[in-house]
């Protein structure tokens, strides 16, 4: 499926903190069918020892 030039949308955002970049927005590209992505490798430990995040080990986070 193709879209005709004349729905074709085209933006040009300029960054307002760096006049000199811009960037071209394709609005179109969202009608683009997609592909699913497959999902990304977990970790699947269930505790490591030395990982502040993991379940008991709380003491390993530094105070907010």
């Amino acid at each position: 499926m193709t879209t005709p030039p004349e729905k074709i949308v085209r933006e040009i955002r300029i960054n307002p903190i760096v006049p000199s970049e811009s960037v071209l927005v394709a609005t179109a590209r969202s009608m683009r069918p997609k592909k699913a992505e497959e999902p990304a490798p977990r970790d699947t430990r269930s505790h490591v020892a030395t990982c502040p995040f993991c379940t008991g080990n709380d003491h390993m986070t530094p105070p907010v």
